[in-house]
């Protein structure tokens, strides 16, 4: 938790049927969110959740039968709605009510002292990523993209344009003004993941605040930000 690209809480569709089967990716923000989610509703115990390994094998058990939810995001969301499925929620609604889930990227602290100028250019190029998607050519990058994610581009862009990025100007509120900056919406967030794992019995203790914020070092895309790319 070095370095993070613009953390926001992503948005994500979760579809039901009758019966409470969910395909949902382990281990990640939105295992966290919707198991947070379910409880806060009462429905702990009375819905199963099915683990799949990636966001298309997630969409993929829900298009062909398999299960009778999924909770993914993006375009495929979007292949979920088109074939019939209902949101009932999103990573926004749920943020809301004290669950939030992080899209982040992470590095190494060994990678972080011995290649700094390789970690600088990496979050140098997502802020320049963030820009094109979010800004006016966003269409042109997300066609090209969306042959990559297998999705028709007409679902892909206003997939795209309903997360919720956060501007890149709010970046330094996220990361933190400073490394060691535990009043950064992430590292809440990141010590509220923890108890939520530890109360679930994944994890016998979850570190501290304090302990998470030393992870986190904004300087690289304060630089990126200032023009240092």
């Amino acid at each position: 938790m070095n370095v993070s690209r613009g953390a926001a809480p992503r948005r994500v569709s979760v579809t039901m049927s009758a019966r409470m089967d969910v395909a949902v990716l382990v281990g990640s923000s939105e295992d966290y969110e919707l198991e947070g989610w379910l409880k806060l509703e009462g429905l702990t115990g009375k819905v199963k959740l099915v683990s799949v390994a990636s966001e298309q094998a997630a969409a993929a058990a829900y298009l062909s039968g398999a299960v009778d939810a999924a909770y993914v995001y993006g375009g495929y969301a979007a292949s979920v709605t088109a074939k019939g499925g209902h949101p009932l929620t999103d990573a926004e609604k749920i943020a809301k009510l004290g669950v939030p889930g992080i899209d982040a990227v992470a590095v190494s602290s060994s990678l972080v002292k011995s290649h700094p100028d390789l970690v600088q250019k990496y979050v140098c190029a997502e802020v320049q990523a963030t820009r094109d998607l979010t800004g006016s050519q966003s269409a042109k990058y997300l066609t090209q993209a969306a042959g990559v994610q297998g999705v028709p581009a007409s679902q892909i862009e206003p997939a795209t344009k309903a997360y919720p990025f956060i501007p890149l100007s709010q970046q330094t509120y996220w990361l933190g003004s400073t490394k060691g900056d535990t009043s950064s919406p992430i590292v809440k967030a990141y010590a509220q993941t923890g108890q939520f794992l530890v109360k679930q019995g994944r994890l016998t203790s979850a570190p501290t605040a304090a302990q998470i914020a030393t992870h986190i070092d904004p300087t690289f895309v304060k630089k990126a930000l200032s023009g240092g790319c």
